[in-house]
Order: structure tokens, then sequence, then C-alpha cells
């Protein structure tokens, strides 16, 4: 948000289903600032039901007073008006949302690299090569360094299948 917070009414249409858009709502409401999640799944960040962190995300919303439009996408939003539109029938209808917040597809902030690939010798690792939580560039970083320097190698470095009944 490069710190500018939205004024008004704010749809936030979460697209992405994991901890950023819950964490976008909280942060917003906190600011006084009425906001309605908006996403086509079941739950409000719903991947976090793989991560056991779900059922405190969403009761933090409620509790903060975030109204929560689920299995619902967003069919358009021009001037200051959404339009929803259900996941299971497809029937739309109209909100108003002055500011509109999206939280969708990430994309690899990976300028840095593309200046300096055709000068050094350089890797690609984390949110360089693929945007994704914090523990896996974390560990991107972490498999780096106990690989650096090793030899080089096409597939995974561990074998998967068994040679024989015995190995």
């Amino acid at each position: 948000m490069a710190g500018r917070l939205p004024q008004g009414s704010t749809l936030l249409l979460d697209d992405d289903h994991y901890y950023m858009g819950g964490v976008l709502a909280e942060k917003l409401r906190k600011e006084d600032i009425e906001v309605t999640l908006v996403t086509p799944e079941a739950k409000a960040s719903f991947y976090t039901t793989k991560t056991e962190e779900h059922v405190r995300i969403q009761g933090r919303l409620i509790e903060l007073g975030v109204t929560l439009e689920l299995n619902t996408g967003l069919d358009s939003w021009e001037d200051g008006e959404a339009i929803l539109e259900c996941a299971y029938t497809g029937r739309t209808r109209s909100l108003e949302a002055p500011s509109l917040v999206l939280v969708t597809s990430r994309e690899p902030q990976d300028a840095l690299y593309r200046e300096l690939v055709d000068r050094v010798d350089i890797t690609r690792i984390g949110d360089c090569l693929a945007p994704s939580t914090i523990a896996a560039a974390v560990y991107s970083g972490h498999r780096f360094a106990r690989e650096f320097e090793e030899p080089t190698h096409e597939g995974p470095p561990f074998k998967r299948e068994r040679i024989g009944p015995c190995d």
C-alpha cells in the first residue's frame, strides 16, 4: 500500500487465499476503515485451514467487524461500485465500495537480478525466483547456503525411487 491507506469503505478481494488477505483486512479495520473481504472460497484465508490457523484468523476478522462475502467473486469495479458474483449460481449484485484492494497473483521482484545477470554469475532464490510464504523464502536461502559450491545436478537433489525391494 506504499504508506497510503484506502479512503472510505473498502472492498478487499482475496484471490490469494493464504494469510495476506486476512492480514490486510485486519490492518484496515484497526485503522477504522470499513472492510468487506470478498473471496470465492468458503472461508476467509482458506489455505490457512491446512496450517491450522484458520479458526483464529476468521474469528479475529469477525470480532473486528470485517464483513465476509464468502463464495463470492468480483465481476467488476467501477466508480466506487462493485459487482459481486456468486461462485455457485453466477448471480450478480451491486455493492458500494469507494476503495478497492486486490490480493491476487504475486510477481517476482527480480529487477536487481535482471540488471546483474549479464555481468556476474548470479543465482535467483526466494521471492526473486517465485514469490511464496516467508517460510519458503527462508528455506530457499537455507538450501542455497547448504548447496553452495556443490556440483549442479538435474532434477531433485535426492533419490525418490527404490531400485530393488531391499534398498
